[in-house]
This record gives C-alpha cells, structure tokens and sequence, in this order.
C-alpha cells in the first residue's frame, strides 16, 4: 500500500544563477519531474540565488538524489522537507544535507495542534513563502532545533522519522506569522518552467 507525500527542497546560496538553474533541471529530472505538481521559484538575494521546489511523490523524501547535488555544489545547503514520508498520517520530516552528508534529519510531529508546523507542509504552493522563510538555515527552525541538541545531537536517523521525534510545538512566531501570511507570491520569486519528463 502507497500514500502520497508532500516533498518541498530549499537550497540556498549559490553563487551563479546559472548553478541554481542546472540544479533545479537536475533535481526536476532525477526526481521531481516524475511525479505529480512539480512547481519551482528562484530567489535572488543580496547577488545570490535560492530556490523553492515542490511536488508530491510516493512515500520517501529523495535524500539519495539530493546528496550527490551537494557534493557538486559544495558551497550550497539543501533542506529537504516531507509532509508524511515515513507512512499515512505519520510525522514530517526534515533532513538538512550540506557537502554530500546529512548532517541533521529529524521527524515534526505536531499536526494535531492548530496552525502546525506539519500541516502547512500539506500546502507547499499555498504556504510557500512561509515554509522558505522558517525551514530555511539559519531561520527560525533551526534556532528553535539549536535549543534541542543536547538531548537530541544531529544526526542521522538510520531509517523513519518517526525514530526521531523532536517535540517542538507551534512556536509564538509561527503562529504569528501563519496569521499574517500573505499568499501573494513574492513579485521578486521568479517561477522557473519545467520541462515535462517521462515516467
């Protein structure tokens, strides 16, 4: 039996759009292009190129095709984020890669509450400025993951995310934030046409 799962991949810091481009076509033809919804924006900040690609997959986050792109693209960080990759109506996840290693992958498991963290990974068109901004390094997420590291180290879960759950609730400035949202992408994403691919 399958489920379906929301996967989202924000990588950050290139230094030539051109890089982020050929990643983004990389990606899209590795993995993203053979699923369903596949959508992408680049974002340029301060000279430098970010990207926001979604789509909704069977089952896993693709963290073995993300890892050989950050080992060619070594100055760049890749958050790799699923809505339920473990099993139906399982926990989110979250896997940062850097230099070809995961360095930190751990399970988000608070749909239950209102304006979660997980649930807003079910809407990463709709969410996706939201989800950029929080899940992005050095954003508040990863200040909030800081906080946990002397009970949970980073690390590697060796198979679910569900071996790994951090308990971090829907923090103030999430809920803040969720409230405010303003679902008008950012005139300044450029949304990148992907190609059609064969499954």
């Amino acid at each position: 039996m399958g489920w379906d799962t929301e996967v989202i991949l924000i990588a950050e810091q290139f230094d030539l759009k051109q890089d982020a481009l050929d990643a983004i076509m990389l990606f899209h033809q590795e993995d993203g292009g053979r699923w369903e919804k596949p959508s992408c924006y680049l974002i340029e900040e301060n000279g430098r190129f970010n990207f926001y690609f979604h789509y909704e997959r069977r089952k896993a986050t693709p963290f073995w095709v993300v890892q050989p792109m950050s080992e060619k693209w070594l100055k760049t960080s890749f958050t790799l984020l699923g809505s339920c990759p473990d099993f139906l109506a399982g926990p989110g996840g979250i896997a940062r890669i850097s230099t070809g290693e995961i360095v930190d992958r751990y399970g988000i498991y608070d749909q239950w509450e209102p304006k979660s963290r997980q649930l807003v990974l079910y809407e990463p068109a709709q969410y996706a400025q939201l989800i950029f901004h929080w899940f992005r390094v050095g954003g508040p997420e990863a200040s909030i993951r800081a906080t946990w590291e002397k009970n949970f180290p980073k690390d590697w879960c060796d198979t679910d995310y569900a071996e790994k759950l951090i308990p971090i609730s829907a923090d103030e400035r999430f809920k803040e934030q969720l409230a405010f949202y303003d679902q008008d992408v950012n005139p300044d994403w450029l949304e990148v046409e992907l190609p059609q691919w064969k499954k």
